[in-house]
């Protein structure tokens, strides 16, 4: 699978966009994805725990993530299932896909790793009758948009059908009026590549079109500008993206409001977009905010507001059966039953001696994404969080932590209460520094003790292009962390390893180069190897792979 989603947003402090993934549509064009299928890919605003922690936010309850039933409309190759199946024993999984190579790949997959708790069908969402069989948690991510109108109408009829009464679902699609302006370049490609009829013939084509139109339109146009960033975007995508995203027949991009509407009419109830569960369009500058909330009449024509702004191109809603919904917004005491978790760690490269104490401190992640606050009620948060890391923490904990010392800041008492801890609790949440969770996910390893992580992972780096950590994101790695991956099966011993280590850098009759300088002596060779093995272990820490 591709990363597929809207251009990056600017945040208060990062310039970061998490991108995720389109899966194969269920549509009469299913031979397209038989011929050129997605790389797999896991999703992780689909995880159950982020789909249960929205609703309690709205202070619905949940199915407990441990036991759930989780059903995947378009499932694709089983890479967004299978890491859960395998994280969560005791819970039920049942993913369909109208691709018998899709479903071929996923089989295989769960079979290799003795999977017995998820079941992959092929299947058409037209021909998909429930049989009273209902669902926790239902995600159809990558299909709305990309399916003629009576597929989606009945995968609307089967989402409603199928949730429990406490069930909770999210399905993804292009928006508007984002999608107006990479409509010209769909428009553009498409008409194109219809004058070629093997599907190399229309990627390639595409792809020159593009580069075409971006080297012609003058410079200093804005449009010249957006088919620059459109043809630098796509030239890094994989081919299947190309491919069903921007050639295909069916893509259908709606409003917010207008998809809300829809979901209403078949007994659905919209709570609010994956992304951003904590407060919506924080991203925007305090006085938009105030006067979008001045236009708007509710939650809904807020967010419609708030997608006119930011030329929002990509969503992906959370929905509830209708009736079920309580509460019109966010309830601020439903942070209290969170569980929270961080990769931001402080950065020693951005410490100085002897630093005062109000002075900016620098935190950054594994992603090399990185900011500097000198806000010490955020400096104490994330300092919990990094020392209980890779392990959540619950609200109260972080809570005492809080009280725990006596800081002040302009116009706040120096004792902290729940609101004081709240206000800096949705920021970092809606900023992405901050990850939570309804529950705990399943636990993580430290690279001091663990030395293994999960089949799925040694699987993933042998075979795909991302590796699926223990919060259900996939990350790319480099020849060497995917080497280590391998052999991270908790069989060998941290000296064994550095053994493996040395053998890889060092071969017989071969000479390793550290730095532009040769390294003969065999002490200096160990030394290496220890330490890059110590340097792959900690990223694998910080980035929640190890397993205990």
């Amino acid at each position: 699978m591709t990363p597929h989603g809207p251009p990056p947003t600017r945040g208060i402090w990062i310039d970061a966009c998490l991108r995720l993934q389109k899966r194969a549509p269920m549509s009469s064009a299913a031979t397209s994805y038989d011929e050129l299928p997605y790389d797999g890919g896991s999703f992780p605003l689909t995880h159950p725990l982020k789909l249960g922690w929205i609703a309690a936010l709205h202070g619905l309850t949940p199915a407990p993530v441990r036991a759930c039933r989780v059903l995947e409309i378009g499932c694709g190759d089983g890479s967004n299932l299978l890491p859960l199946a395998e994280a969560y024993p005791e819970a039920q999984f049942h993913g369909f896909d109208l691709s018998q190579r899709h479903i071929d790949l996923a089989q295989g997959v769960a079979r290799d790793l003795g999977l017995s708790n998820v079941i992959f069908e092929q299947r058409d969402v037209l021909d998909f009758t429930p049989a009273g069989r209902t669902y926790d948690y239902i995600i159809a991510h990558g299909i709305f948009s990309w399916v003629p109108e009576p597929v989606r109408q009945r995968l609307l009829q089967v989402t409603q059908a199928c949730l429990s009464e406490q069930g909770i679902a999210t399905i993804s699609f292009n928006t508007l009026p984002g999608w107006h302006i990479r409509g010209v370049v769909r428009d553009a490609l498409g008409f194109h590549g219809g004058h070629f009829r093997t599907t190399a013939e229309k990627l390639s084509q595409a792809k020159a079109l593009l580069r075409f139109l971006a080297d012609s339109v003058p410079e200093g146009s804005a449009y010249g500008g957006y088919l620059r960033f459109e043809a630098k975007e796509l030239s890094a995508m994989p081919d299947s993206y190309l491919l069903h995203e921007f050639l295909e027949g069916e893509n259908h991009a709606l409003y917010l409001h207008a998809f809300v509407d829809l979901v209403r009419r078949h007994g659905l109830d919209y709570l609010g977009d994956a992304e951003r569960p904590v407060t919506a369009a924080g991203h925007l500058a305090p006085p938009v905010r105030t006067t979008l909330t001045r236009l708007a009449r509710d939650t809904v024509g807020f967010e419609q507001y708030a997608d006119f702004v930011t030329i929002r191109s990509f969503r992906r809603a959370v929905l509830v059966r209708s009736g079920r919904r309580t509460d019109p917004g966010i309830r601020p005491d439903c942070l209290r039953k969170g569980w929270y978790t961080s990769d931001f760690r402080p950065d020693p490269a951005g410490a100085t001696p002897n630093q005062a104490p109000g002075a900016p401190e620098r935190f950054s992640n594994s992603r090399g994404v990185g900011f500097s606050t000198d806000d010490p009620w955020v400096r104490t948060l994330l300092h919990r969080l990094a020392d209980a890391a890779p392990r959540e923490v619950a609200y109260d904990d972080l809570l005492r932590a809080w009280q725990a010392r006596p800081l002040t800041r302009a116009g706040v008492a120096p004792q902290p209460g729940l609101d004081d801890l709240n206000e800096p609790l949705s920021v970092l949440l809606d900023q992405g520094v901050l990850d939570a969770s309804l529950e705990p996910y399943p636990e993580a390893g430290r690279s001091a003790a663990s030395l293994r992580v999960s089949p799925l992972a040694r699987f993933e780096a042998q075979q795909r292009s991302k590796v699926t950590n223990r919060r259900h994101a996939g990350m790319k790695m480099d020849p060497f962390v995917r080497w280590l991956l391998g052999r991270l099966d908790g069989t060998r011993t941290r000296d064994q390893l550095v053994d493996d280590v040395v053998q890889a850098i060092a071969p017989p009759g071969q000479t390793l180069v550290v730095g532009g300088q040769k390294v003969t002596d065999p002490v200096q060779v160990r030394a290496t190897a220890e330490e890059s093995l110590g340097v792959a272990l900690a990223r694998l820490e910080a980035a929640f792979y190890l397993v205990p």
